[in-house]
């Protein structure tokens, strides 16, 4: 059944790509006929048959000479010739309203049977995932806002949803924003007066680098797992360009800000440069550099927040090299 909804699905998607295709072309005749409108005074074809009629009724009840006849009937014919191009003009355009209008409801239907059989695919999928009996998984839907939409979109959101409350949850983007909850009538009603109750989701974006993402997401994920489980917020991570928006209540969301702060505070790697004399060097490294652990322990015991080390610029193993003037450079640990 759930593969039968799939291929209905699939089926629609590309009916209503090629319905798209023509809509544009449509649109694009429309925009060139309106470039195209037949020039003169009069803009709409009533408005020259009464023109027309009036000039012609003037000619019957005036008396005129030859020449002035003659300029009447040339003023007659030139508004039946900007009349007639003007009917052809409107005729195409009401064709192509016409057009436009067939398609659009050719894609509300279309729409509404992907609709249908998405519908059909979401409650196969529910009923494997829940294990409940087909029969028995309905769907509810529930207006949400764009904000808490975005959080339900998230992993953590869709556990969450399945683990408390027995449902599989679909937001759908059209507006108003809803999401459709799946499950048992009354796992659904409980998940239903569980979001409509939950309270404003605010989002607040943050740029961060590189290296702050990767801080944020940490080892396999490992950081901003936690972050969210401490936090009930959720991080949606935009790597193209460079964000990362913190979605929540607002004051857990103002909670997991200066978390995640406080996160890039004090995990940045920092670099430190110390200079010696050629003399120094040697007190520095003692030929395998055998000073340096000590001076290691003492610098993160003077920073530990940053956990800095010493580097010197050779290797350890291995044979001294020529004296001179160098400098140590110590870069923060991860």
């Amino acid at each position: 059944m759930g593969e039968n909804g799939q291929i209905k699905g699939e089926s629609a998607q590309i009916e209503l790509l090629q319905l798209k295709a023509q809509l544009v072309q449509v649109d694009e005749k429309r925009t060139d006929k309106l470039k195209r409108k037949p020039p003169g005074k009069q803009q709409t074809t009533s408005a020259l048959e009464q023109n027309i009629r009036a000039k012609e009724s003037e000619m019957q009840h005036t008396s005129l000479t030859i020449q002035q006849e003659k300029v009447y009937l040339k003023q007659i014919k030139l508004m039946k010739d900007e009349k007639k191009a003007l009917d052809v003009w409107e005729k195409e355009m009401e064709e192509l309203r016409t057009r436009r209008s067939q398609i659009q409801e050719q894609m509300r239907l279309v729409n509404e049977r992907q609709d249908a059989a998405r519908t059909v695919q979401l409650l196969d999928e529910a009923a494997q995932l829940l294990q409940l009996p087909l029969e028995s998984v309905i769907e509810g839907r529930v207006t949400v806002s764009e904000e808490l939409a975005e959080m339900l979109t998230t992993p953590m959101w869709s556990k969450r949803m399945r683990a408390g409350y027995a449902v599989t949850s679909h937001v759908t983007r059209k507006k108003p924003t809803s999401v459709r909850l799946l499950g048992a009538q009354e796992s659904v009603d409980a998940a239903s007066a569980f979001l409509q109750g939950y309270g404003t989701v605010v989002s607040h974006p943050m740029a961060v680098s590189d290296e702050e993402l990767g801080l944020l997401i940490g080892k396999k994920g490992a950081t901003i797992a936690q972050l969210q489980e401490e936090t009930d917020c959720c991080f949606v991570l935009d790597k193209k360009n460079s964000t990362v928006a913190v979605l929540g209540l607002a004051d857990a969301v103002e909670s997991a800000v200066v978390q995640v702060r406080d996160i890039f505070e004090t995990r940045k790697r920092v670099e430190v440069t110390l200079r010696y004399s050629a003399e120094q060097k040697g007190t520095l490294l003692q030929g395998r550099g055998d000073h340096q652990p000590d001076l290691d322990g003492e610098w993160r015991a003077a920073r530990p927040r940053q956990g800095a080390r010493l580097q010197h610029p050779h290797p350890r193993p291995g044979p001294r090299r020529g004296r001179g003037q160098g400098a140590a450079r110590g870069a923060a640990l991860p």
